[in-house]
């Protein structure tokens, strides 16, 4: 490839570096829709890892969140809906594992995630969510259909609560694309399995679909 023809720097943030490469630290990367941002690449890569090394087994589920067309209430100005959204989400979490304390189960765990801000096609903008959790106290999002307390309808229920309407409102808006159970002490399983987590996570990372001039953020993690 002529070097001279290569953005390095995206377009509307000359801030963040793009990385052309079809690996990152040995993981499969998504490359067909054109470069990734470094600097997300790598928040992803270290969150991950973190995980990889805290917990036995790492749950890992990737969701995309939707905003209601809704004619009165501008969704798409709002920029704090993806932080209610997680301290939502954690507080749900929380109060499941204080429930497991009581009926003897001690696993806990951290909501480690990363999430993107996307544009979508007619001018609206979406979020995509990955999350990072102790598999031995999740292993599943649940039946998408079922009442019972599963991890779908916990995410479910935190974009409703981020959105400000009520849990059937959001029906439709709370898509799971992947889930993954990895055994992170299995040699195998480490490399392998996590090497399809992060290929799909990655999707994340590219620089398509970021309008930065909103002066909103568009990418966001877990403490690293």
């Amino acid at each position: 490839t002529n070097n001279n023809k290569i953005a390095l720097r995206h377009n509307h943030n000359k801030e963040l570096k793009l990385y052309y490469d079809h690996y990152y630290h040995g993981y499969t990367v998504m490359k067909h829709q054109g470069p990734l941002i470094e600097p997300y690449l790598d928040n992803l890569y270290q969150t991950f890892n973190k995980a990889l090394n805290q917990y036995t087994k790492v749950f890992v589920f990737r969701v995309d969140l939707r905003l209601p067309n809704d004619p009165i209430i501008d969704y798409k100005s709002d920029t704090k809906i993806i932080t209610r959204f997680i301290e939502s989400l954690k507080a749900k979490i929380k109060h499941n594992r204080l429930i497991a304390k009581l009926h003897g189960n001690y696993h806990d765990t951290e909501l480690r995630y990363v999430w993107v801000k996307e544009a979508s096609q007619d001018g609206g903008v979406h979020y995509h969510f990955v999350s990072f959790v102790n598999g031995n106290a999740f292993r599943a999002m649940g039946d998408f259909d079922s009442e019972s307390s599963n991890m779908f309808n916990r995410v479910q229920s935190a974009w409703s609560s981020a959105l400000g309407i009520y849990d059937f409102q959001s029906s439709g808006l709370v898509n799971v694309s992947g889930q993954w159970l990895i055994h992170s002490q299995n040699y195998y399983e480490r490399y392998g399995e996590s090497n399809a987590v992060f290929y799909a996570a990655s999707y994340l990372c590219k620089a398509a679909t970021k309008n930065y001039g909103d002066g909103s953020k568009w990418f966001g993690c877990s403490r690293l």
